[in-house]
């Protein structure tokens, strides 16, 4: 199957057609909040809110430590969305070889484990990431409802970022971060900077959690710190300096 170029040595597969110009925008924005979120830092001398704290449990929003981290990291996942990429809108390329276990012809064979299913995305995911034959692979699911493809509202959010204030349509709730695509893309981001810093299972056994109040009930801050919803939400808030 024909692989299509779209940045440099991030590919799209054929089979995003019906979301080429959506994935494109939300791609370049998650690399965006990356590179800005990595940056900020070292301009700004203050920081509004508490989302150091929430999302990384930093001792306080000026602890150098967790700074130098998420800077470090937001590196990473923005050079991960710039190369060595290949974006999925569908996990029909995936070759079934056990529940929960599958292989990737077009990448080498690559072996994929993930849930339990005899469908990667099995109606329930909405995307995930994996190590493919020298490059990252990112697939975005859309067999069902619940897929990142079927379930965003926007592409992106950028426009809060230059005019408005996210704050007067988010209902005080940053999981609203949740209906664009940028984000989600974001999210597996993290995953393809580093699959064993940001693992599908958390240092303390625990699954990897999604949203603001998953986060904050209760994980701990190592958890915290490599959980990447945690660092999602953390750069989309920054980016919208919340």
């Amino acid at each position: 199957m024909l692989i299509l170029p779209i940045l440099g040595a991030v590919t799209i597969d054929p089979g995003c057609a019906q979301w080429n110009n959506d994935v494109n925008s939300a791609l370049g924005e998650a690399v965006s909040i990356a590179n800005y979120a990595a940056s900020v830092w070292q301009s700004r001398p203050t920081r509004p809110g508490t989302l150091l704290q929430d999302m990384l449990g930093a001792s306080s929003e000026d602890d150098q430590d967790t700074l130098t981290f998420a800077q470090t990291w937001f590196q990473k996942a923005a050079a991960a969305g710039s190369d060595n990429l290949v974006i999925y809108c569908s996990d029909t390329h995936l070759n079934n070889i056990a529940p929960g276990k599958f292989r990737d012809p077009q990448n080498g064979n690559s072996q994929v484990t993930i849930g339990n299913s005899n469908t990667a995305c099995g109606g329930a995911l909405r995307a995930f990431a994996y190590p493919a034959s020298g490059r990252n692979a990112i697939v975005l699911c859309s067999d069902s409802g619940n897929g990142a493809l079927r379930s965003y509202h926007s592409p992106t959010f950028g426009q809060w970022n230059t005019g408005g204030d996210f704050r007067l349509v988010n209902s005080g709730s940053i999981n609203t971060f949740g209906v664009y695509l940028s984000y989600k893309i974001l999210h597996e981001l993290f995953h393809c900077a580093d699959f064993q810093q940001f693992p599908a299972r958390l240092p303390s056994g625990i699954a990897e959690r999604y949203e603001y109040g998953e986060i904050t009930g209760g994980v701990s801050a190592d958890d915290r710190r490599h959980n990447a919803d945690s660092m999602a939400l953390l750069g989309c808030g920054e980016f919208l300096k919340l």
